[in-house]
This record gives structure tokens, C-alpha cells and sequence, in this order.
């Protein structure tokens, strides 16, 4: 085996400028990908407000309203499951529900299913609890239900008072934690 010739060292130079071109344009589409997926998410995320300002300007329900805002705040985040608890004198109740398995209203539509009822949520601050925090003790006592899911509990707050809370329970994309955005 001899010394590398000039041929090869221009194989090889030429090899490399291809190898830069090939990785240039797959960290481009990386790029591109990422992009495309935030605006998707923003498009989502302005489709879900669009639906709701509606709901909420043409529908007197509450309870339809709470429905909807817990099927497409479910999608937007992408999540197994979406509750909304509202405050009830001293506890919180689930008024508005969406999973991948309907239920109605707060109520298990299984045989003995009743209403579920938390004491009150008074924190407000959102909670982002990833999967391996879940048996941490001092959990907010609606995780129960979170098992071995990543879990949101967002406060809603109206006037500087905690009048309820959503949670949001299972990021679907290979069961990661929620982001920050989301």
C-alpha cells in the first residue's frame, strides 16, 4: 500500500464537498420540518380560539362550551385526555371532559359511574409534572387519575381568583412530557 496519490486526495476532497451538501440540506429540511409543524400548531391554535369565541358569542350552554374547549384544547396540545374542573363552594367538579374514551359531564357513563369531586385547586401557577415526578408526594389530588402520565394543570383565573382548573393529562407523541408551548 503506497502513499495517496492526487487523484485520491481529489476523490477525496470531492467526496466531502457532497458529504457537506448532503448534511446542508438535511439539517435545511430538519429546519423546514420544525417549521412547518409550529405553523401547523399556531394554525390549531388560532382555529381552536376562532371556535370558541364563537361557541362562546352564539351558545349559552356552559356545559357545551366547557365541552368544546376540552375537545380542542385536547387536539391542540395533543393529549390523551383534557378535563375541565370548575370551582363548586369549597371543591372542584369536572364540567367539561374529552379523551380518547367520551364520558359525560364530570360523570362516568359506566355502570355506578358518579360525579367526581376534588377538594379546591388554589395554586396559581400552571404545574407542567413530567412522567417520572408523577409519585411525588404533594401532587395536586386530580393527577390520581394521571398514573404514569406526563400531566398540565392549568388555573383559570378570573379577577386574581383560581375559579377552576384544566388538566390536561398524556401527551400522545411517544408519551414525552409537555413543553413549555404547549
Amino acid at each position: 500500500m503506497g502513499d495517496f496519490s492526487e487523484r485520491d486526495e481529489e476523490a477525496a476532497v470531492l467526496l466531502a464537498g457532497w458529504a457537506a451538501i448532503a448534511i446542508d440540506n438535511a439539517m435545511m429540511y430538519e429546519f423546514s420540518e420544525a417549521r412547518r409543524k409550529e405553523s401547523e400548531r399556531i394554525a390549531r391554535g388560532l382555529e381552536m380560539t376562532r371556535d370558541v369565541a364563537v361557541a362562546i358569542g352564539t351558545d349559552v350552554d356552559l356545559d357545551r362550551i366547557l365541552e368544546l374547549i376540552a375537545k380542542r384544547g385536547r387536539a391542540l396540545v395533543e393529549s390523551t385526555s383534557m378535563l375541565i374542573w370548575l370551582r363548586d363552594g369549597k371543591e372542584l367538579v369536572v364540567r367539561g371532559e374529552r379523551r380518547r374514551r367520551r364520558r359525560e359531564h364530570g360523570r362516568d357513563t359506566s355502570p355506578g359511574g358518579r360525579e367526581r369531586r376534588l377538594p379546591s385547586y388554589p395554586r396559581p401557577e400552571t404545574l407542567r409534572i413530567g412522567r417520572s415526578s408523577q409519585r411525588r408526594p404533594g401532587r395536586p389530588a386530580m393527577l390520581g387519575e394521571a398514573g404514569e402520565h406526563a400531566s398540565l394543570v392549568v388555573p383559570m383565573i378570573s379577577r386574581g381568583v383560581v375559579v377552576g382548573a384544566v388538566l390536561a393529562v398524556g401527551a400522545a407523541r411517544s408519551g414525552s412530557d409537555f413543553t413549555e408551548d404547549e
